[in-house]
């Protein structure tokens, strides 16, 4: 059977959250497999933390699912997550202060 997610690799984003949003699993692990590694570098230059980096940007990619059904991402997957990331981060910088 051939990989699945060599067919999905050429959708954009807003097609593998379409897909995503009716529970296609492929489609979420080349979404997740497409934005993790920026993700966990930006909270990693933030955080100085490779464990809360990885913690934060997992916490972003369930919620991400877990409200798929509801959520509308209609311009860019990618400003979505990032700024999803930014906030995750403050909130992590001043729960340790």
């Amino acid at each position: 059977m051939p990989n699945l997610n060599l067919t999905y690799n050429h959708l954009s984003d807003l097609e593998l959250f379409a897909l995503v949003k009716h529970e296609n699993i492929e489609a979420f692990e080349v979404m997740y497999k497409r934005y993790w590694p920026d993700l966990i570098d930006a909270a990693y230059k933030r955080l100085q933390s490779r464990q809360k980096a990885e913690d934060i940007v997992q916490e972003i990619f369930i919620s991400l699912y877990n409200k798929r059904e509801i959520l509308e991402v209609t311009v860019s997957l990618k400003a979505y997550l990032n700024k999803a990331l930014k906030f995750k981060v403050l909130n992590e910088v001043r729960s340790v202060q």
